[in-house]
């Protein structure tokens, strides 16, 4: 059977999010979501044996910065949580911008997104034709 493909989510995590983020990108990959993930968490989550599209840092003019793939609508949701670090949290505040400006549902809390990814799990069973399931 081929995996429908749903969208795609963004994901900027702290280092100390990761290892948890690392579980919510597994299971938006199992319903049909690409990840797209900046390098320390891309870096993660490969490890680990998910396919993950690079997207580059803020400051990277190459096209695949975090806002470019935002505003060229590459995505349907951003997940950005925040480390105190100062670089990081003007960053973060560019990235929820353009998420808003885009239209673009961004969440800072792991928590949030766990609530998104329970929602969509539940809906994506109920979207399998009897196609599919091979009947």
């Amino acid at each position: 059977m081929e995996r429908i493909k749903h969208g795609n989510v963004l994901m900027t995590i702290d280092d100390e999010n990761k290892q948890e983020a690392l579980e919510l990108a597994k299971r938006f990959a199992n319903i049909g979501y690409g990840i797209y993930a900046t390098k320390g968490t891309a870096d993660l989550f490969e490890v680990e044996g998910l396919y993950v599209h690079g997207a580059s840092k803020i400051e990277t003019e190459d096209g695949k910065n975090v806002l470019d793939i935002i505003r060229n609508g590459r995505v349907n949701f951003v997940i950005n949580t925040m480390s105190n670090k100062k670089n990081t949290s003007a960053d973060g505040f560019l990235i929820r911008r353009v998420s808003a400006e885009n239209n673009i549902s961004c969440m800072t809390s792991l928590d949030t997104a766990n609530a998104l990814v329970k929602v969509l799990e539940s809906l994506s069973f109920s979207m399998v034709s009897m196609n599919e399931m091979g009947k």
